[in-house]
């Protein structure tokens, strides 16, 4: 009998969610809006369905957050009819194009980012030490991520460390669960102690990411660490992408989630004196903000506001948003703002002109292509590591550039106004080089890093700039350059746009490419 109760049961859950779904993906009345203010209200209503689901509460920031988010989709998505398998043959077709563009570079000896950036110069003791500390602090931005961060880097060893240690009697902080697994796991990510925690905030809201203050006594600082994103509320707040001014800062603008959220962690902080009663234990410290993803976002724009007040602030921004702040506001954040990008990832590349320009090459890509779904699917599959093999399926289809702006479209203005939005700070651009490459091979870029130590060696030229990872049995080069911001203009549709972006991943390959304690004129 329970078998059938089971059955019966699971049945009414599909039917619910299948209704839910067609109620939010689709205008149930089958209605066609032309006018604008219809389609906001349409995806507004949308939001509204998913929020008692997902235990969003229904309050003034939410409903502005909603509305916000619906103009934005509303002036993406309103003339684009397509289905989930459309997206994926497209966004896959997309990717063969941009190999193959990289591939001709390649090939025309064209490829490299160095005609845009500039070496990192590791001769200079300054930017040795400055690319030391970004290293260094990067772990604290990792360890703002808690439980969920650990128990993915140790998916069979991290629940048996954790318990080890859990115990309700352990220090209580604000939004932790009942075994404080995310105090126990920010401490195993970062290396502190419970009395370097000074206080941590584990629950998020939307305008209001996860945050901890604790105290460096090796370099004397105070650490104010920003969570990136990591739950839905988080996801909302990275949504609310229009410019907001940046208060303090006339003329400045920048991401308007992100400016909410450093106005409600100030708040915090103020209500709370965290800082103030943090200065009187230890006077002597410097403060550093910093975070990674949304955290990188959320922290750089705090220390904007903060900087006023604590003049020698320091800001390491890890995975910065591409579309944070305006021009003016990006050659101020370089007096105090340090940021990294790895390789692809997609967070730093992420704006609204750039999501609309791969939403314009998808379309075409779709519209150009003459094969079947299904094998472009099975062919992508079967021959993932290899995107040579896949050029056979484009010999019917026409051709298709990519709409890809350049620098100088950038520089003279030839972009719309409002889309002007870069990462923050002087950027240090870790970039992956394509593999030596024999005739009739295509560039390969598939690497995993391990997080052991002991898996990766490491090969060091005397310039200090070129590094040689062993990994997964296949070598690949990196370059440390210096980039200007409005480099990462294009979204670079391939699997390492999302590993490029992972936290773990970001520290375990800043940590593998540290310079080596020798003389400049050393041979290394």
């Amino acid at each position: 009998m329970l078998p059938i109760q089971l059955v019966t049961v699971s049945n009414w859950v599909l039917i619910a969610v299948t209704i839910i779904g067609v109620v939010v993906v689709f205008d149930p009345f089958g209605n066609e809006h032309s006018d604008k203010s219809m389609n906001d209200k349409l995806w507004e209503k949308r939001f509204k369905c998913i929020s008692p689901i997902c235990c969003l509460q229904h309050h003034d920031a939410n409903h502005g957050a909603f509305e916000d988010i619906a103009r934005i989709l509303t002036s993406q998505f309103e003339d684009v009819d397509l289905v989930a398998s459309d997206v994926a043959v497209g966004l896959m077709l997309v990717a063969h194009k941009q190999q193959t563009a990289s591939y001709k570079r390649h090939l025309a000896n064209e490829c490299s980012y160095e005609k845009k950036c500039s070496i990192y110069n590791f001769n200079s003791s300054a930017k040795r030490s400055a690319f030391k500390e970004l290293t260094y602090y990067s772990v604290y931005a990792i360890g703002a991520y808690g439980w969920p961060l650990f128990m993915f880097i140790h998916p069979f060893t991290g629940c048996f460390n954790l318990c080890q240690e859990c115990s309700i009697f352990n220090e209580a902080h604000e939004g932790d669960n009942l075994c404080h697994s995310n105090h126990l796991a920010l401490k195993k990510l970062s290396g502190l102690e419970d009395n370097d925690i000074l206080y941590a905030e584990f629950g998020s809201s939307v305008y209001c990411p996860a945050f901890y203050i604790s105290v460096d006594h090796d370099k004397q600082a105070i650490i104010l660490s920003i969570r990136g994103t990591l739950s839905l509320q988080d996801v909302i707040t990275d949504m609310v992408c229009d410019p907001e001014p940046i208060p303090g800062y006339p003329g400045f603008q920048a991401h308007k989630g992100m400016v909410m959220s450093a106005k409600n962690i100030l708040k915090i902080i103020e209500e709370k004196d965290l800082l103030t009663i943090a200065f009187q234990l230890y006077p002597d410290f410097s403060l550093v903000v910093l975070g990674h993803s949304l955290g990188a976002g959320t922290a750089t724009l705090l220390s904007f506001i903060l900087r006023p007040l604590y003049p020698s602030l320091k800001c390491f921004a890890y995975g910065p948003p591409g579309c944070l702040l305006c021009v003016n506001a990006t050659e101020e954040s370089k007096k105090f703002v340090m940021s990294t990008i790895i390789n692809k990832e997609f967070s730093s590349r992420l704006s609204m002109k750039s999501l609309g320009e791969l939403r314009e090459n998808v379309l075409a890509a779709i519209r150009t292509n003459t094969r079947p779904k299904w094998k472009l699917t099975l062919s992508q599959l079967i021959h993932w590591n290899k995107p040579n093999q896949f050029d056979n399926l484009f010999d019917d289809a026409e051709e298709c550039p990519l709409i890809v702006p350049t620098l100088g479209e950038l520089e003279n203005g030839l972009v719309e106004e409002e889309t002007n939005l870069f990462p923050p700070g002087r950027i240090v651009f870790v970039h992956k080089n394509a593999p030596a490459i024999g005739e009739g091979d295509f560039i390969s870029n598939a690497c995993h890093f391990s997080h052991s130590p002991t898996d990766t060696t490491h090969v060091r030229r005397s310039t200090g700039h070129l590094q040689n990872v062993k990994c997964c049995s296949t070598d690949s080069s990196y370059e440390i350059l210096e980039a200007p911001n409005n480099l990462f203009n294009t979204i670079e549709v391939s699997p390492e746009m999302l590993t490029d972006h992972l936290p773990d991943t970001l520290v375990t390959l800043l940590k593998d490419l540290q310079p080596l304690d020798v003389s400049a004129g050393d041979d290394i």
